[in-house]
């Protein structure tokens, strides 16, 4: 199917596009998928610079403002959506667009930064040497960009981006009565681009890891079945997971069981596949903020909503009124999220199975806080940080590993790695931040992600130790009554060796905070100093009990045998 071309006659841009456009339609059918993705790209760019000019252009007389709506209809329209699909579904070339988080990594590989700035410096010299027409510097500046900064994942992949830009509006903009030899090597450079931007994200893959990779089996049976449904259909189907009266629901939709497990804002679903047995969790999530935080797509093709939410385990299913009475014109963003179904649920779920009373199950609770911290380090590097940190949003597997369950909490950091924070802005937190961190009611702040996540680390580990089931039915959810967190130390449990091991430990991180000198690196190794410990106290406990055991066993044979002696005396 081709492109559709632009009916703008007058505008040179356009005649520019429209060439490009006649140049893809008339490819053969077999060429290499990634000269087709070369000119699509081209195309993409140009086609966002000319929307861009429309859209900023001073002097709008009638026909401009013509020209410019013509041009807004072909650019709303996804005209490039259908090849989109076919490279896609073409074996040979794999877009990878799926969440940021996902894309990044906490290491790039040694070297590739350096070997793809040294190809292409010596690409422009070349160039350079010869056509003295042709200006470089965008590109180049964009060059020295890839290797100004502090190389976190989030800012290569980004500047990735704007280099293959830069190269693209260059080559876009040369004359046709330029060397056909530098139009080539043009398009070779943006390849390379390319391969540094799929190599990057193959080996640097967040979703390979453990704690990102929300679901094990396959998800294409159940993604599938919940896209033919229609979104509003969807939303009344699952927006509550339990009736009136408090009972969970149940219903059946082709293949597959739906059972209510509940929730406060979002609604949890238990589906499991008759055919395979396979249980999977579906959850609603509902933002009545737009654009929601956490849930951004890659700036290439972002129209492409159908085809891209296949290859995830999001479904965007746009705006829509939370109330049916015709009155209201509240709107909410509703996502679907599939993901792998925990037995124990989240972790506060699991705590309150537990004997709270119990001073040997502290170290089973810092055994659940240790790869939440892990998690969030590796979401900072990744440039991005889990704002709502609670142990309900974090699902607890049955091999001890979690997966965030709440994707509304993952808020993007910015390019220094930083917080952005303002009262239009502000991120999903469980409490307010301490006194000398609270910035709610500056203008315009940025926080520190580390002193962050240590902070409501230690609120995490003070509300898990003190998760009871009568006190708080509610979890954190109870807690919040009062803005600021109350550390009290008054649950029995701190009054025992083991307790005031984990005290210690609250306290410690506590204080790096107020100091300003937390890391998450710290907070990761005072957990695990406090978990050799209580290992170190439970271990000598159980000599000590060995001990006495054995003696009084001994004791009682001494007694046996002075009775039996004197028996015989």
């Amino acid at each position: 199917m081709p492109i559709k071309k632009v009916e703008i006659g007058s505008n040179q841009d356009v005649l520019v596009l429209n060439a490009l456009i006649d140049e893809y339609n008339n490819f053969d059918k077999d060429i290499n998928p990634e000269v087709k993705l070369n000119r699509i790209q081209r195309i993409d760019c140009l086609s966002r610079q000319i929307f861009e000019n429309y859209s900023s252009a001073t002097n709008k007389n009638a026909s401009t403002l013509k020209d410019g709506n013509t041009f807004y209809s072909w650019f709303k329209s996804d005209p490039l959506l259908f090849e989109l699909k076919e490279l896609c579904n073409n074996k040979k070339f794999d877009l990878n667009n799926q969440r940021l988080f996902e894309l990044h990594a906490p290491k790039i590989s040694d070297g590739g930064c350096k070997i793809l700035s040294e190809m292409l410096n010596e690409d422009l010299k070349a160039i350079e040497n010869e056509e003295k027409e042709i200006n470089l510097d965008s590109i180049k500046n964009q060059l020295m960009a890839l290797n100004d900064h502090q190389n976190i994942p989030i800012n290569y992949y980004q500047s990735l981006y704007k280099l293959q830009q830069e190269i693209i509006t260059v080559r876009n903009n040369l004359s046709p009565k330029q060397d056909e030899e530098w139009c080539k090597q043009f398009d070779r450079m943006q390849l390379s681009v390319n391969s540094e931007a799929a190599f990057f994200v193959e080996n640097n893959n967040l979703a390979t890891e453990e704690c990102f990779k929300r679901h094990n089996n396959p998800i294409d049976p159940i993604n599938r079945l919940l896209c033919e449904v229609a979104p509003n259909q969807l939303i009344t189907l699952l927006g509550e997971a339990k009736d009136s009266k408090g009972n969970k629901k149940q219903f059946t939709e082709g293949d597959f069981n739906f059972k209510g497990l509940g929730g406060e804002n979002n609604q949890v679903w238990m589906v499991t596949c008759e055919k395979t047995n396979e249980i999977y969790a579906v959850r609603l999530e509902k933002f009545l903020k737009s654009p929601f935080r956490g849930m951004d797509r890659e700036n290439f093709y972002q129209q492409c909503n159908q085809y891209t939410e296949k290859n995830l385990e999001t479904i965007h299913l746009g705006k829509h009124k939370v109330s049916l009475d015709p009155k209201r014109r509240d709107e909410a963003e509703y996502v679907i999220a599939i993901g792998e179904f925990c037995p124990q649920g989240d972790i506060m779920n699991a705590i309150y199975t537990m004997d709270n009373n119990n001073p040997k199950d502290l170290i089973k609770i810092l055994d659940m806080a240790l790869p939440v911290c892990e998690l969030q380090k590796k979401s900072i590097t990744a440039g991005f940080l889990c704002t709502d940190l609670k142990p309900e949003n974090f699902l607890l597997r049955e091999n001890g590993t979690v997966i965030i369950s709440d994707l509304k909490s993952l808020t993007s950091l910015n390019s220094d790695g930083e917080l952005p924070y303002s009262i239009s802005a502000k991120p999903l937190k469980p409490f307010h931040l301490p006194g000398d961190m609270e910035i709610d009611k500056l203008l315009e702040q940025k926080v520190d992600p580390q002193l962050f996540s240590s902070y409501f680390i230690a609120t995490m580990l003070h509300t898990m130790i003190g998760a009871d089931k009568k006190d708080y039915p509610q979890g954190t959810h109870s807690r919040q009554k009062l803005p600021d967190y109350q550390f009290d130390y008054k649950h029995p449990i701190y009054n025992t060796p083991q307790g005031e091991i984990v005290k210690t430990l609250i306290e410690e991180i506590k204080s790096s905070v107020h100091q300003n000198n937390a890391t998450l690196d710290k907070t990761i190794e005072a957990i695990k100093l406090a978990q050799h410990s209580l290992k170190t106290l439970d271990y000598r406990n159980q000599l000590r009990q060995g001990r006495e055991m054995y003696n009084e066993k001994d004791e009682e044979k001494t007694l046996s045998s002075v009775s039996t002696y004197r028996s015989f005396g």
